[in-house]
């Protein structure tokens, strides 16, 4: 009580020098004013996204019926209307005046019509009249005088109609028109207060970040000390009861007391693994007897991140604890880890009754729930009943990229996204000495560790190459190596290989301030680094197709690089693989431009050669001859000839011969490669002497 007495004295005194004009002597004054000043701050946040809602529809549907400039789409409608106005006005006047012209007619033309002369000259007459007296659409009729009454009342009625038509439409899109503006005019003046200087009329994206640094914070502000007041009153109306129950562990006692944590605390951050622990409670059963019970249902929000890394069983204790969940997620990158197995799970359906035979385990993986192919993200995805993008799965689909430099998410976006990302941040800088995608070709030697593998020739690259540009790393990204750097493998053992090389080099390697991240793609998943080296350890001597089983391991390598995404390794095996495999994809982009290639000296491997010493260009037969001969001469173990040089009749008269016998005599294999058409000209046939010679 006397850390209670404390804090709301000090409560008080902060909230009487935030208001210095409000008379504020007690608690529940300054909870009573924070919350009218809660509901004056959301009331105006409302109003400014029922204007927005309201503009951009009337927007909306004047630009579908006037285009996008509706002034001069109205004024069209106006000088069409008042056309057709004028041009009815015409027709009535000439109907007018021909029946006029018919009433003062001499009856005795008439009469005597039937003399051709007569009829001549009244038809003049009439003729005449309409052509000095009449409109021009009287004029353009095609019938004779005598019809011409009946023609001018049949545009006159079509000229009605169509003038009504006119008029229907002007008034609608006038009408539209007028509410457009009057929802602009709104629309500006809710967010006058936020952006006073603008004359324009401002769009949502120009409000919304100005929103969360005015409106929104003021909101959140109010909220924060407005729960703190809560808190004070609630835990002064407990009083005394507080120490009672503070080791109390039954239902009464700690709902109230996670209610108490979460005016203070509203979010609580945890793992799967350890919030049902935390969300339970004792209850009694009998004589003295308890049982662990948990908050079913008492969470009102549980928001899920990076939830593709998530296994159902996993996060299904927490899901029972919430009443409603937001999950984020994408399901093209790394995966859940994995704990059971088919078998295992088809057992535990059946025996928790949830399936009745094997058949019905189809649907299960359908709907993204089970524990070998599922994930909480497959599961909110079916559950969604909200598709914003047909082409993608079910939910929000977060279509804008502003990580990466546009050439290197154009990857991801061609490898798993169906071209559905929208690039943000633009093209990559030209002037960087290290390109969107580069590459280090290596010709090192994939070996087998254990359970994983390393490449020792390559781990010792990526050290010495970042040793090697440590000064130019820091200049162009302007932070030390350690921070603007990551690398990644899809190995753990040429974790352990790079880490070591590093370090030889004076290189930190950790997940510490100031230490160089060296780790699986797991290591980034979430992060992101100016610079990803991608060590692959595969070469052509052991290609596995761990990197190509699907596409979420290339996906999260290159998406977390923001600058620069270089692979080091046997480009060889890159180049081959094919296009519709992720490394095969990736050749594309790698390759694409000379410039891509990094220069760098990557050393010699140290299992070959060892022998005889550097590796040599052979220029003639007799270079070749003596290189072969020398050593044959000091090999210990085995011996692999690949040449178009040696040819079988001559390898008695250079002297091989001789020394090949020499070495299989000391117990050295030797195997000669060669091919088919070679083997048979005249001057080989290795498959017909070998017994006889060797």
């Amino acid at each position: 009580m006397e850390y209670l007495d404390r804090a709301e004295a000090h409560f008080i005194k902060r909230a009487q020098s935030s208001f210095v004009n409000l008379d504020l002597e007690t608690t529940t004054h300054i909870k009573d004013h924070l919350l009218s000043q809660l509901k004056a701050n959301k009331q105006t946040l409302d109003q400014i996204q029922s204007c927005w809602k309201n503009y951009s529809k009337q927007k909306q549907l004047v630009e579908k019926l006037l285009g996008i400039d509706p002034e001069r789409a109205l004024e069209q409608l106006k000088q069409d209307l008042d056309h057709a106005e004028r041009l009815q006005a015409n027709t009535n006047t000439s109907l007018l005046s021909w029946r006029n012209y018919l009433s003062d007619e001499s009856i005795w033309l008439s009469v005597f019509s039937w003399l051709p002369f007569v009829l001549t000259k009244r038809e003049a007459q009439r003729k005449n009249f309409i052509h000095q007296s009449l409109c021009k659409t009287a004029n353009e009729l095609e019938c004779l005088p005598e019809n011409l009454e009946a023609a001018l009342e049949r545009v006159l009625n079509v000229q009605k109609k169509h003038i009504i038509g006119l008029t229907e439409t002007y008034q609608l899109c006038l009408g539209c028109y007028q509410a457009f503006e009057k929802s602009k005019a709104e629309w500006k003046l809710s967010v006058k207060t936020i952006l006073p200087d603008s004359n324009s009329t401002p769009s949502f994206e120009d409000i919304d970040p100005v929103l969360d640094i005015t409106v929104r914070f003021r909101l959140f502000r109010l909220a924060v000390h407005y729960w703190e007041a809560r808190w004070l009153l609630t835990c002064r109306e407990e009083g005394d009861k507080l120490e009672e129950l503070a080791n109390k562990t039954g239902l009464k006692a700690v709902l109230p007391r996670w209610k108490r944590r979460m005016m203070l605390t509203p979010c609580v951050v945890s793992t799967f693994h350890s919030l049902p622990s935390h969300m339970t409670y004792k209850a009694y059963v009998g004589e003295n007897d308890f049982k662990t019970e948990y908050l079913v249902n008492e969470i009102d929000l549980l928001i899920v991140d990076e939830a593709g890394q998530v296994s159902p069983e996993v996060a299904g204790a927490s899901f029972s604890l919430a009443k409603k969940a937001l999950v984020i997620g994408d399901i093209y990158q790394i995966e859940p880890v994995r704990q059971l197995n088919a078998c295992i799970d088809v057992g535990n359906l059946k025996q928790s009754k949830l399936i009745a035979d094997i058949e019905e385990y189809e649907s299960i993986q359908a709907s993204g729930r089970s524990v070998v192919t599922g994930s909480v993200m497959h599961i909110a995805q079916h559950a969604s009943r909200y598709h914003y993008k047909t082409e993608a799965e079910s939910g929000m689909f977060l279509q804008e990229h502003r990580r990466c430099y546009d050439e290197l998410i154009s990857y991801c976006n061609e490898l798993c996204y169906s071209g559905l990302l929208i690039a943000k941040r633009g093209s990559a800088n030209l002037e960087s000495p290290y390109p969107p995608f580069g590459y280090l070709h290596v010709d090192g030697l994939a070996e087998l560790f254990g359970g994983s593998r390393g490449n020792k020739l390559e781990a010792e690259t990526v050290a010495s190459w970042l040793a090697s540009n440590r000064e130019q790393i820091e200049e162009h990204f302007g932070e030390p190596l350690e921070k603007s750097v990551g690398v990644i493998t899809p190995f753990s053992a040429q974790v352990a290989a790079i880490s070591k090389a590093c370090v030889a080099h004076s290189i930190p390697v950790g997940k510490g301030e100031g230490q160089l991240t060296v780790g699986t793609v797991h290591s980034l998943q979430g992060a992101e680094r100016k610079l990803v080296i991608f060590s692959q350890v595969y070469t052509k001597h052991s290609n596995g197709g761990f990197i190509d089983m699907n596409t979420t391991m290339l996906n999260v390598a290159v998406s977390r690089a923001k600058d620069s995404f270089l692979v080091f390794g046997d480009m060889d095996i890159i180049a081959a693989t094919h296009k519709s495999k992720p490394r095969g994809l990736l050749s594309k982009y790698l390759f694409n431009l000379d410039s891509n290639q990094l220069k760098f000296n990557t050393g010699r491997r140290p299992d070959l050669l060892q022998i005889c010493g550097q590796p040599k260009l052979l220029n003639n037969a007799d270079e070749h001859d003596a290189f072969v001969m020398q050593l044959l001469d000091k090999a210990v173990q085995k011996v692999d000839i690949v040449s178009p040089w040696l040819i079988y009749n001559k390898l008695e008269t250079t002297g091989i011969l001789a020394k090949l016998k020499a070495a299989i005599s000391r117990g050295v294999k030797i195997s000669i490669y060669t091919d088919k058409h070679f083997n048979t000209t005249i001057s080989n046939r290795f498959d017909a002497n070998k017994q006889k010679s060797f």
